[in-house]
């Protein structure tokens, strides 16, 4: 028996919605003279779909990260260690001989340590690759910023000023450069449709699996 929470609503005249919120409670809306049939029929139809979502939950809780020594991070797809030591001669985060070094004394700033370093690897980064691709392809963005989105990790507004989140600084950078190639290529094509998706594919001819490698493991990039 799957667990939910019902919101009838006499304002939703034929479709029922399903949704899991952040702390990943079930959420059903229905109007108010859908029969419990119908509800539990959808349920039944959407089971795997919902333990999919409920087992990536249950990953993201898992992988929170506690900030002690011995932990670790990612950047550009590979694992660092965490490590805490005396006499740090640096404010802030050092990247050296595979590990993250921060000073005892900073301990209890470790997260916000590792958020400004991530920002700025992420716009140093992200902004060399822009400037190639948009020199390669001749597509010029009005500007790029960093954003702090938990899972968009790229946007392209009307006005072609791109947005791409620090967290995408974890991944690998082939996975990095599909996002940029994504949103630089909305410049030309402003929707999802096919000659947006045949303009990906002609940069990118793998960009399937770059796509997919993001959805599996999206709950990996996140510090949360």
């Amino acid at each position: 028996m799957i667990e939910y929470k019902l919101i009838r609503s006499d304002k939703r005249k034929k479709t029922i919605s399903l949704i899991i919120n952040r702390k990943g409670e079930i959420i059903v809306r229905a109007p108010i003279k859908t029969s419990m049939d119908e509800i539990e029929d959808l349920l039944k139809a959407k089971k795997r779909w919902i333990e999919k979502r409920l087992s990536i939950k249950q990953t993201f809780t898992n992988n929170k990260k506690e900030f002690v020594t011995g932990e670790n991070f990612l950047y550009l797809g590979k694992e660092y260690t965490l490590e805490f030591v005396d006499n740090h001669n640096k404010k802030g985060i050092t990247l050296k001989n595979g590990r993250f070094l921060i000073s005892k004394e900073d301990k209890e700033n470790a997260k916000r340590l590792f958020i400004e370093w991530y920002k700025k690897a992420a716009k140093e980064l992200i902004l060399d690759r822009l400037n190639f691709y948009k020199r390669q392809l001749g597509f010029i963005p009005s500007g790029m910023k960093i954003t702090g989105a938990l899972s968009r990790y790229g946007s392209c507004s009307g006005k072609n000023n791109l947005s791409f989140s620090w967290r995408l600084i974890m991944a690998p950078l082939n996975i990095i450069d599909y996002v940029i190639i994504h949103e630089i290529c909305h410049i030309k094509e402003k929707n999802h449709g096919p000659h947006f998706w045949g303009l990906v594919e002609s940069i990118i001819p793998d960009y399937k699996q770059r796509r997919k490698w993001l959805k599996d493991h999206r709950h990996t990039l996140s510090l949360e």
